[in-house]
């Protein structure tokens, strides 16, 4: 059976996610599901000190914490879209795999050696990202054939697996810049690393979400 033919016989199943809920605009228009829980004001006299002492310098390991809890909608797309990406390209590699293997796989994936990771590179049309993928299936190609099998479509037809791959590029982009953000906040205008009060002064929802992670953190230890 020749590429054609068995192009012919690939099923177009994959699946739409939605559009990005988490674009830095600045700071302050981080949109997040944790920030619109935390917006309240509260007293900080009613919080134990020994967790964020106010007057003590945020520590850089609290800086790198809130930077993942106000980051995690961004990376839990990532997580969506590099899934996406590897079912699309198992829908366009599975075809040249014979089907009783496929099968067999599916229900006893465990005794079967999967397929390793493969480096694909997109077109010159998305300036060659490159982009490592996984696809759930059994081990039955050579090295590099694989990826050799994608290139073998057209532009056209692997455009919604690079666009996929785009979409985690750009997400990823927007993420570090969005924790550069977060960490360049944490400075005074003289370089000083502000405090765990300033922080409750002039971003309490933040100072709240990351004393709820210190404090629930604490308790999965007892």
């Amino acid at each position: 059976m020749d590429f054609e033919e068995i192009l012919a016989r690939s099923e177009d199943d994959y699946l739409d996610i939605s559009e990005d809920e988490a674009i830095l605009g600045g700071l302050d228009n981080i949109r997040s599901s944790r920030l619109d829980r935390e917006r309240e004001v509260f007293d900080p006299l009613a919080y134990n000190q020994s967790v964020l002492p106010l007057n003590a310098e945020i520590s850089d390991a609290h800086v790198t914490k809130l930077a993942r809890l106000l980051t995690e909608e961004m990376t839990g797309k990532m997580k969506r879209l590099e899934l996406l990406a590897n079912r699309e390209a198992k829908k366009l590699i599975a075809p040249f795999i014979p089907f009783s293997l496929r099968t067999e796989y599916a229900k006893y994936s465990g005794s079967f050696q999967r397929m390793p990771s493969f480096l694909y590179q997109c077109s010159e049309a998305r300036d060659g990202i490159a982009f490592w993928l996984k696809p759930s299936l059994p081990l039955f190609f050579g090295e590099g054939e694989a990826a050799r099998l994608l290139y073998e479509y057209s532009d056209a037809q692997r455009s919604v697996l690079e666009l996929r791959i785009v979409e985690h590029r750009e997400t990823e982009k927007r993420r570090t810049a969005t924790e550069m953000a977060i960490a360049g906040s944490m400075n005074s205008t003289n370089l000083r690393r502000k405090t765990y009060r300033d922080l409750y002064e002039t971003r309490p929802a933040w100072f709240k979400i990351l004393y709820n992670e210190i404090l629930n953190e604490a308790k999965d230890l007892l």
